[in-house]
């Protein structure tokens, strides 16, 4: 599912490893989000696009179908955006109960912060992390979004995936995984 962070970068992780990814993007967009040369455009390099609107029951069903014959959803929405879309990991895994739903969010999908939209440098303060990048004594320098968007979010999401065996042993068919930014890691 199209989106902005981890999400676009687990899905080009997954590209360069050989999987064929199809990005679903909203309907009516018409520019990518960065106006980049394809090679270096994360967000779409190596990817089908696909434009669905989703608000319509139409374009859920059409997702819900490509589903069935996927090995993986990923998606970076607040919590409930997608259910209320009808297309959470119980209508998903419905379809397909092999599927693994990747699903990443700031703060996890329940819990005091999960209604807040998250941002890089704000899982960095909450872990303490951000006092420690930069010059000793100055002011914290922030690391773009490389630390906890990509470095932990898009990694966890891929180790979802590349992780497969280890769910199929541990895991019921059908696994989920939530994949909060901070502080808990993907366990299999």
């Amino acid at each position: 599912m199209a989106g902005i962070g981890p999400v676009p970068l687990a899905g080009l992780m997954l590209t360069e490893m050989g999987a064929e990814v199809l990005r679903i993007e909203r309907a009516g967009s018409t520019r990518p989000f960065l106006t980049l040369q394809d090679e270096y455009d994360i967000d779409r390099h190596g990817r089908s696009i696909l434009r669905i609107d989703l608000k319509h029951w139409e374009g859920a069903e059409l997702v819900l179908r490509l589903a069935e014959k996927a090995d993986m959803l990923i998606e970076g929405f607040r919590p409930d955006v997608m259910e209320q879309l009808g297309l959470g990991p119980d209508a998903v895994l419905a379809r397909n109960s092999a599927l693994i739903y990747g699903r990443t969010t700031g703060f996890g999908q329940n819990g005091p912060l999960s209604d807040r939209a998250g941002h890089d440098i704000t899982y960095l303060a909450y872990l303490g992390v951000l006092h420690a990048i930069g010059q000793e004594g100055g002011r914290p320098v922030p690391p773009l979004n490389l630390v906890a968007d990509y470095g932990a979010g898009a990694v966890m999401l891929v180790a979802g995936r590349t992780g497969r065996p280890c769910l199929s042993v541990r895991a019921p068919a059908g696994a989920r995984r939530s994949t909060p930014q901070w502080p808990r890691a993907l366990r299999c």
